[in-house]
């Protein structure tokens, strides 16, 4: 079992936190309508350079994208001024752009004014405040900075419990992202309360969202695989594979990840009899999502099945499908973002397996320079890659 398996693959979660809910850097950005008001805007230009920005980043064209928001912002606020609320969707839309480049400090203030423009407009405690809270939260946790996403978090969840006519499953996806940051902080048992809660939740939902208890089953299952009780985890793992199953296809993302999330648990615990048949039986299905000509589109893929491939025992395939992401993430963002520093990881993981030391140290050492202009020394990931260079 190598070390670095288990903890890169483990880290991922932790820090890509708020990802499961609003935002998975490198999958398809989906603006949004206004949060509690329609734009008034019926310009033709506006809504030009809003669905440029939509297109241009579903091609990875993120700073195009980004462009063409500003480009929208400027004609909103040259008719309405700055303080209209129909600038609330741009501010939106803007914060997870620069989220996706990794430009934390702009995606914070792109947010932060958008939550006061709907905190002066729409009053404090209106449903729209909760959902911006609700990413701060989720990028404050992905900077590490878990305390105040807490507060924020705890402020959302406030804000939607005393609305009676809240949708259960956005309260259910408030409560596991409030989870998700009380495992971070270690308090486990509180998480559990929270993915709990949450589960019971989303029941009441008139249009159920199997994905949505997937998910929260998963990340109940980590909370016990850290406490170290492995057949409780075991449990929702395959009651998650279960649902899995029954409610989407036999060959779909679904099911693939289910039987990973399952396999990792058993090679944790050595049982590699047990995870040896679902890697191979996820990599079956990960193989058909990932064609010849690789594109932005198929990051998700292509990341999905390099590690699978590793799992598997194919670290030389693992290698080259690392390689080719990096490829398509450095033309997407550039060569400094922080999903190219988590793949160095990943990609030197499988240069040791293949005894490539010089280019392992190498990746090792370009992902930790990335990490550095983001992080604190303190931060997981950089004490991770730290500890993996002293290693080699």
């Amino acid at each position: 079992m190598n070390p670095m398996k288990l903890s890169v693959s483990k880290m991922a979660p932790r820090f890509w936190l708020g990802c499961f809910l609003f935002l998975c850097v490198g999958s398809a950005y989906i603006p949004e309508s206004a949060h509690g008001v329609e734009p008034l805007l019926d310009i033709g230009v506006f809504k030009l350079s809003r669905l440029e920005a939509f297109n241009l980043a579903r091609d990875g064209k993120f700073p195009e994208a980004v462009q063409a928001e500003e480009r929208a912002l400027r004609i909103a606020e040259a008719q309405f001024g700055p303080l209209h609320p129909s600038l609330v969707p741009i501010y939106s839309d803007l914060g997870t752009l620069h989220r996706s480049m990794a430009e934390y400090q702009k995606s914070e203030q792109d947010y932060k004014w958008g939550l006061a423009l709907l905190e002066k407009n729409m009053g404090l405690d209106h449903p729209s405040v909760a959902e911006f809270l609700d990413r701060l939260a989720s990028l404050n946790a992905d900077l590490g900075r878990n305390d105040e996403a807490e507060l924020l978090e705890k402020r959302a969840l406030s804000i939607r419990k005393s609305n009676p006519s809240s949708d259960p499953k956005v309260l259910a996806q408030t409560l596991g992202l409030l989870g998700q940051i009380e495992t971070n902080l270690k308090n486990y048992s509180q998480a559990q309360n929270c993915f709990q809660e949450a589960l019971e939740t989303q029941e009441k939902s008139p249009k159920p969202d199997y994905n949505l208890p997937i998910h929260l089953l998963t990340a109940q299952a980590r909370v016990f695989q850290l406490e170290k009780n492995f057949a409780k985890a075991q449990s929702c793992l395959e009651i998650a594979l279960d649902m899995a199953q029954k409610h989407f296809q036999a060959v779909s993302v679904e099911v693939a990840n289910g039987m990973e999330n399952l396999a990792d648990l058993f090679q944790v615990q050595n049982q590699v009899d047990k995870a040896h048949p679902l890697y191979e039986s996820a990599l079956q299905i990960d193989q058909r999502y990932v064609g010849k000509v690789f594109s932005f589109s198929a990051l998700p893929y292509l990341k999905r099945l390099a590690k699978v491939e590793w799992s598997a025992g194919d670290a030389k395939a693992s290698e080259d499908l690392w390689k080719k992401s990096l490829q398509i993430e450095k033309e997407a963002f550039g060569p400094r973002h922080t999903l190219i520093a988590l793949d160095l990881l990943h990609l030197a993981e499988a240069e040791i397996s293949l005894k490539e030391k010089n280019k392992a140290q190498e990746n090792l050492k370009e992902s930790i320079n990335i990490l550095k202009n983001y992080f604190p020394n303190d931060y997981p990931l950089v004490v991770l890659a730290r500890e993996q260079l002293k290693v080699r």
